[in-house]
């Protein structure tokens, strides 16, 4: 088990100290809490990641300032002997958003999906960048590596045929779009539903520069658990319905995301869009 650095600054002042295992992130983190009772969340990565993180943290200050409900930084500095580095950020009390949506009334469910939506869409313009083949490597070779993996994991079927002539059909569509830094990884799970009942987006681990409307890979897992949630993202990302390029690219990013996905999973994803036959899935609502 890891052990927390030492020489980590304020470590002498938590009188709880909890790993938390959730996430699929590399780093470390804990919950910890001073002796007054304030909570925090700790995050220690090695070191050679600081350019990448220094550059996430710059960028989510930012979006912090633009008003996006989220954890707040309160200190970075590097610890180990100089062999990590440590994210202090302020802990926000309440439930990941994956574990509650179900039990909220629809309503409930699309209000909180149009709360995403704006967030992700303040987010999305804090850097922009213009259109470019750029993007047609980055999710062309992500494709290829999704289906090069699904072709030797031993689970290939003959209906998915469908699926791969498919994404082969929408590759033209990655060819020429605009990019932005963006969170990354709207799931569920990176939501938290505060005791006040607010809407905060955490983990910006997996930021990068995408396409804008890759943000809405994670539906390819979130409208499983709440289609009204990311009928209500989409609503409130662009307040109101999409424009009408925004379809195809969706279904091309699903069909992306449901090759790498179990069977069972690929399978529902094709039945949303009547195994690739249409563009827009059949648990969209206007």
């Amino acid at each position: 088990m890891f052990e927390i650095p030492k020489d980590l600054p304020g470590l002498e002042t938590y009188v709880k100290i909890e790993p938390i295992t959730e996430g699929l992130s590399p780093d470390h983190k804990f919950y910890v809490e001073t002796a007054g009772g304030t909570p925090f969340l700790l995050r220690i990565d090695d070191v050679l990641r600081t350019d990448r993180v220094g550059y996430g943290t710059r960028l989510t200050n930012r979006a912090f300032r633009a008003g996006v409900p989220m954890q707040k930084t309160v200190r970075v500095g590097v610890c180990g002997d100089n062999k990590y580095l440590y994210h202090l950020l302020t802990w926000i009390p309440g439930d990941r958003l994956d574990t509650v949506i179900e039990k909220l009334p629809e309503a409930r469910q699309y209000e909180l999906g149009v709360a995403a939506g704006e967030m992700m869409k303040t987010i999305d313009g804090i850097e922009t960048y213009k259109a470019s083949s750029w993007w047609n490597s980055i999710v062309g070779r992500l494709a290829n590596n999704y289906i090069a993996a699904y072709k030797n994991s031993g689970k290939a079927r003959e209906k998915d045929a469908l699926l791969l002539e498919y994404i082969e059909k929408c590759r033209p569509l990655w060819a020429h779009r605009p990019m932005c830094f963006t969170h990354g990884d709207f799931h569920l799970g990176n939501f938290v539903l505060s005791t006040d009942e607010k809407l905060y987006v955490i983990d910006f681990d997996r930021h990068g520069e995408f396409d804008p409307y890759w943000s809405f890979k994670s539906a390819a897992y979130n409208a499983m658990l709440s289609p009204k949630f990311v009928t209500g993202q989409i609503h409130g990302y662009f307040d109101g319905e999409p424009p009408e390029d925004f379809w195809p690219l969706f279904a091309s990013y699903m069909a992306v995301m449901a090759i790498d996905a179990p069977p069972e999973a690929r399978d529902e994803i094709m039945s949303w869009f009547d195994d690739m036959r249409h563009i827009k899935p059949r648990w969209y609502t206007a």
